[in-house]
């Protein structure tokens, strides 16, 4: 766990897991489930923009919450 970070973030979808590639078109949506451990603050993961190769998110809440993570989902064709 650690501090988030207070400034847009970019999750690049090729080699995030071996042979990932990026979507030959586009990106219809990405879906977030923010972690936090149990005596955390709460927040929430935005997503601000969404190529077919990244999107870029940034987290929403106290930017002195500890966090575990989130785990996302991206759709495209």
């Amino acid at each position: 766990a650690g501090a988030w970070p207070t400034i847009n973030q970019t999750l690049t979808f090729k080699d995030r897991v071996v042979g990932a590639i990026p979507f030959p078109t586009a990106c219809l949506n990405v879906i977030t489930n923010f972690i936090s451990p149990p005596s955390s603050s709460k927040g929430s993961i935005s997503i601000t923009s969404v190529s077919a190769i990244n999107f870029v998110w940034r987290f929403d809440g106290s930017a002195s919450a500890s966090y575990d993570g989130f785990y996302w989902f991206a759709i495209g064709y």
